[in-house]
């Protein structure tokens, strides 16, 4: 499976955002919706027992990119800022021209995901962007000065920084923006960029006027971005217009601010690189979908551009059992797959098909349709998601050199890295936790691990931490309080797959149990040294 120092072929690296296993027509979802990723999927190597070692996106990343643990190095809040070599960086200095386009927030240059790109798009969908500093970035001082934990002046010690920060990368993706052309997605971005500028002047000038205003808005801050006074009509407006589209989006998102950026344009774009690219050398370019992640979003970014395509996709999902939800997943998963398929073609008419690897996953599942899990009250919780939905994703390499086979033994995303890179006969750097997975397997119990400390920021010393380790047999999921580990829930996966029966109250498996419970120890052993070094 080596390829020839002298002449490896180029690398089209593809992650199809909240891409899950089980939905692919390849495995037996029914209606088939995948032909052109089943293409790849039954002719390449793929990894049936593939999982993500996180989830969401934000904590998912860190395993794809640099073969480490989300809570390795401090955990995810910087992304992989803080960690060592990524693979882009490996191919990078190997002589690989390198390409990327990403079009979630929680991947983009802000956290360090440009490691090794010579061109490096970021294609975020601004309302998101926004929505991730008061939901992440400012959340806890937020919470902590409303139940007044915190001082005014310790709560504009700990914003006022990390604000303006926020706002000087705003702007610069405004100017990418523009350069790229890119569509305005219901933003006026000159406007948009004075506002800012406004904003950013009031921080340096009057910053007790920026901390009251924070603390009163909220997320709504963007409307009122510049404005040194807020008017009470004003207010009322965006209340109403939040009550509103509260009130549409119930069920299905009809009036939303959130338009991503859409997979036919990033395949543009990487259209226009491959064009301008040295011919001398080979290409390593990445592709980030995200349509299927907004999947909910279909009729508020619904455009006439796009109307036969969408009806297209709608009539194929429609030959599916309804009650069984997903319906939109279903729809969005089609268009995704229509655009794997344009890509490919666009290979095969540049005649560079022959000497490409393709590499396809997605950073973690979604809750859509099977098994039909009602478990959060309110928003997502990331301490329960740990269900198969949301972890087991699909890994495939296809190209030159590469074999159809299956890989059946437990993997995740940490070995996808390495397993390219021995595709590539490129030595695999130290730091990388992961293995080929088409090494054979030497311990049967291959452990996936999976892990975060629940939503808003990470924080490995002071919140809970939530582990899930898992073999082929069996899944635990861990409560780790002040380091102390607990097992929270157990599941026989041979009776059990997608884990409605919780055993953790019985005396089964406690072979299986009490090995795991050494490999949670030693990691909660870890991330305590860890988290001393930091502080």
């Amino acid at each position: 499976m080596k390829n020839n120092h002298k002449n490896r072929p180029n690398v089209v690296f593809l992650i199809v955002d909240c891409l899950r296993q089980d939905k692919l027509g390849a495995t037996g979802y029914k209606p088939n919706l995948t032909p052109n990723l089943n293409k790849l999927y039954v002719n390449g190597l793929k990894a049936t027992k593939h999982y993500s070692n996180g989830c969401v996106t934000q904590v998912a990343f860190p395993s794809i990119f640099t073969s480490s643990l989300p809570l390795d190095f401090g955990g995810y809040n910087d992304g992989i800022k803080n960690r060592p070599v990524s693979f882009p960086e490996t191919l990078l200095n190997e002589g690989y021209e390198t390409w990327g386009a990403v079009t979630g927030h929680p991947c983009c240059s802000h956290y360090g995901y440009d490691r090794g790109f010579q061109t490096f798009q970021n294609l975020i969908d601004l309302y998101q962007w926004f929505t991730q500093l008061f939901k992440v970035e400012l959340r806890e001082a937020l919470d902590d000065i409303k139940l007044k934990k915190i001082s005014i002046s310790s709560f504009i010690t700990k914003v006022k920084d990390k604000y303006k920060n926020y706002l000087k990368m705003t702007i610069e993706y405004l100017d990418e923006m523009d350069s790229l052309n890119l569509p305005n997605q219901g933003w006026n971005r000159k406007n948009l960029k004075q506002k800012i500028h406004k904003e950013i002047n009031l921080i340096e000038n009057n910053t007790k006027i920026i901390a009251k205003k924070i603390i009163d808005q909220d997320k709504n801050i963007r409307f009122f971005m510049g404005q040194e006074n807020i008017d009470k009509f004003s207010k009322l407006k965006v209340f109403v217009y939040n009550k509103a589209r509260d009130l549409l989006n119930k069920k299905i998102f009809i009036l939303s601010r959130r338009k991503c950026f859409s997979a036919k344009l990033v395949n543009k774009n990487f259209k226009d690189f491959f064009f301008k690219k040295n011919n001398k050398k080979p290409f390593f370019a990445y592709l980030h979908y995200f349509e299927i992640h907004e999947a909910k979003l279909l009729i508020a970014n619904f455009s006439l551009r796009q109307t036969f395509n969408i009806v297209k996709s709608i009539y194929k999902a429609s030959k599916r059992v309804f009650n069984r939800g997903g319906f939109l997943y279903d729809v969005a998963l089609s268009r995704v797959d229509t655009e794997i398929g344009d890509l490919i073609k666009f290979l095969e008419k540049e005649k560079v098909i022959d000497n490409t690897i393709i590499v396809i996953t997605g950073d973690h599942g979604a809750n859509a349709g099977i098994p039909n899990r009602k478990i959060f009250s309110t928003s997502s919780n990331m301490y329960e998601m740990f269900g198969d939905e949301y972890h087991h994703v699909p890994l495939i390499f296809y190209g030159p050199g590469i074999k159809k086979s299956e890989i059946t033994k437990t993997c995740s995303h940490i070995d996808l890295a390495p397993t390219l890179l021995n595709i590539l006969n490129i030595k695999i750097p130290s730091s990388f936790l992961g293995k080929p997975i088409t090494e054979k397997l030497i311990n049967k119990n291959d452990v996936v691990i999976a892990e975060n400390t629940g939503n808003g920021l990470c924080d490995i010393k002071e919140k809970k931490i939530a582990i899930s380790l898992r073999t082929k047999k069996i899944k635990i999921v861990y409560d780790i309080i002040n380091f102390n580990v607990k097992e929270r829930e157990v599941y026989d996966l041979s009776k059990d797959q997608w884990g409605f029966s919780n055993i953790v109250k019985t005396n089964k498996l406690l072979k299986d149990r009490k090995l795991l419970m050494t490999i949670a120890k030693k990691r909660s052993l870890k991330l305590k040294k860890e988290s001393s070094k930091k502080n």
